[in-house]
């Protein structure tokens, strides 16, 4: 039988809540997520200031985690959970403070944070790997566990990456920028 075809706000209604839908990790999470969420929109803050944030956060996290201690690996763990938290909530927060803004006003608004969440995303990914390969070095004193922090590292690198040549055709660039300038109504050559 065919099931009817939901809409992509439907499915993310279900995902926050219908806890058999959410996976056991990410419960505490969300439920933080939600007590960020509160405080932020009570406290008016810009969405691109909570993407800043969870940015700083997780820089955090990763030089805690790379300290080497027992306790930090906890800590570091900690601050990631609310560094996704926060990452979570940017949006909704850049969603619900597009009500109070033109179409033109959305529009530059929603591309600024789409860049900045993606500049920051491809910054910090691979730098958990190399906090943790650090961080288990200067606990073991392994050099084989830098090594492999080094490798997650590179390998996130190249990943973000490749996605990034992909969703954008960056190998198109020049065909873009013609039909672009074809807009404004001048040519390149």
């Amino acid at each position: 039988p065919l099931t009817p075809v939901r809409q992509q706000s439907e499915v993310r209604a279900q995902r926050y809540t219908d806890p058999s839908v959410v996976p056991i990790h990410l419960r505490p999470m969300l439920a933080l997520a939600g007590v960020f969420r509160y405080v932020l929109l009570w406290t008016r803050i810009d969405s691109r200031v909570v993407t800043f944030g969870w940015f700083v956060v997780g820089l955090c996290a990763h030089g805690v985690t790379a300290l080497g201690a027992p306790w930090s690996f906890v800590v570091g763990a900690l601050l990631v959970y609310i560094k996704i938290s926060l990452d979570i909530v940017d949006g909704e927060i850049g969603r619900y403070q597009k009500r109070f803004m033109s179409d033109e006003e959305d529009l530059v608004s929603h591309m600024k944070g789409i860049y900045l969440d993606r500049v920051q995303h491809f910054i910090e990914s691979p730098l958990w790997g190399l906090a943790l390969g650090v961080g288990v070095y200067r606990l073991t004193g392994n050099v084989w566990m830098l090594l492999c922090g080094l490798c997650v590292a590179a390998f996130r690198s190249f990943w973000r990456f490749d996605g990034l040549v992909r969703e954008h055709n960056v190998h198109r660039f020049d065909d873009r920028l013609v039909a672009i300038s074809l807009k404004r109504g001048k040519r390149v050559t």
